[in-house]
């Protein structure tokens, strides 16, 4: 889909699926524009990005045009759905592509075609991407690192986003637990969490 000489914008590219959107549209050898909050511009420019958008200071759409005069070949949304798409859409060429994991209208204005890919991956494809990470050719953003016994502050930070720019993974060290009974069989992070359920904030628009 993706390939040397196409453009592509991807919106959300901060989320934990947006680092691996901007990482493989690079290796594909396309150029990529990526939105972002002013704090995480240099963690998007290091995973590859050639131009980054602040999503917070103006519409996404105008600062695309304004850098690709006849818009982005493909747009990748990974923040947005429904409706919503259509201002994602506005950046895209005419008779460019639309492509989300969520669902939303079933075409767009000026030939734009919408391309609703889901979020069940490719037989294998797991596989492939874990073997990329392996190796050091698809990094892992880690926003921050817990012991165990700081679980519900880790769930705390990862629901209100707490590390701006840093990352949306949270790595927890988890210590072996016997299980010699049923009551055993919950997971530690389970327990943390029924003990200290949190909230999700509102969700966010890029």
């Amino acid at each position: 889909m993706l390939g040397p000489g196409m453009t592509v914008l991807i919106v959300g590219a901060a989320g934990g699926l947006g680092f691996y959107a901007v990482q493989l549209a690079t290796q594909a050898g396309a150029r990529v524009i990526a939105t972002g909050r002013a704090t995480q511009f240099a963690l998007l420019r290091g995973l590859g990005a050639d131009a980054v958008i602040d999503h917070t200071a103006a519409e996404v759409a105008p600062q695309l045009l304004n850098l690709v005069q006849d818009g982005a070949d493909v747009v990748i949304d990974l923040a947005n759905a429904g409706p919503r798409l259509e201002r994602s859409a506005d950046a895209a060429r005419t008779g460019g592509r639309l492509v989300s994991p969520l669902g939303g209208p079933s075409s767009f204005a000026r030939g734009v075609q919408a391309i609703y890919a889901g979020t069940a991956p490719v037989p294998g494809r797991l596989d492939a991407l874990a073997e990329q990470a392996a190796r050091g050719a698809l990094r892992i953003v880690i926003g921050a690192t817990y012991d165990f016994a700081d679980a519900r502050q880790a769930l705390i930070d990862l629901a209100t986003r707490a590390q701006p720019g840093k990352g949306d993974h949270h790595l927890l060290t988890v210590p072996h637990v016997e299980r010699t009974d049923m009551t055993a069989r919950t997971s530690p992070l389970a327990m943390v969490m029924q003990a200290a359920p949190i909230e999700s904030p509102a969700e966010e628009t890029a």
